[in-house]
């Protein structure tokens, strides 16, 4: 897979937009090697898929505690600015990655091995540094979700950047405690490779 060996040549940074987050093999070992990784996903209240946001739990705080930057999509503040599309604008469906600022990956596939495995999907690589800043130069995530950081009580925790006042959340949030029981147990009866 052309994605796998960007990967292993990976020096800088990389960049991802992904609704669903496989956190293992590769982005891991490049997380240790140094490069900096910069992820938006859904949040457990924006994802049309509860089970496989249990897969994305089960890494995240190995993630954070890498040094991964992790920002999850807030439907509420996507609603309100229309940043990330007109006509789904609360949930993220799109995958890209941005790697060194020299070339990005677009398509419809999951980088999970339910995809690779299971789904017909397609995506394009792309080497192209103009192309690639110049689409990373219109993004807009920050303004529509929420940061994820450890806490000094190395708890997750959820910072609302809205108004400018960093309001620091404990729960997951937008999420009800249905959805999040939902997540959980699905998270706990599906095989890691479906989610």
């Amino acid at each position: 897979m052309n994605v796998t060996i960007t990967l292993t040549e990976l020096r800088q940074r990389l960049f991802q937009l992904a609704d669903h987050v496989a956190a293992t093999g590769e982005p891991l070992v490049i997380m240790r090697n140094g490069v900096r990784l910069r992820l938006l996903t859904n949040s457990l209240a924006a994802t049309d898929e509860p089970a496989v946001h249990a897969g994305y739990l089960a890494y995240r705080r190995e993630l954070l505690e890498l040094g991964m930057e992790i920002h999850e999509l807030s439907p509420t503040m996507a609603r309100e600015r229309l940043r990330l599309g007109r006509y789904a604008p609360s949930a993220l469906h799109v995958k890209a990655a941005f790697f060194d600022r020299t070339h990005m990956f677009l398509g419809s596939m999951n980088l999970d091995g339910r995809s690779e495995q299971y789904n017909t999907e397609v995506g394009v690589m792309i080497r192209s540094p103009e192309l690639t800043a110049e689409l990373l130069s219109v993004l807009d995530f920050e303004s529509v979700s929420y940061r994820v950081e450890l806490g000094t009580d190395n708890g997750v925790r959820w910072i609302d950047p809205r108004d400018g006042s960093d309001a620091v959340l404990d729960s997951e949030p937008e999420a009800g405690v249905m959805r999040k029981l939902t997540s959980r147990l699905l998270g706990l009866l599906l095989p890691d490779d479906w989610l």
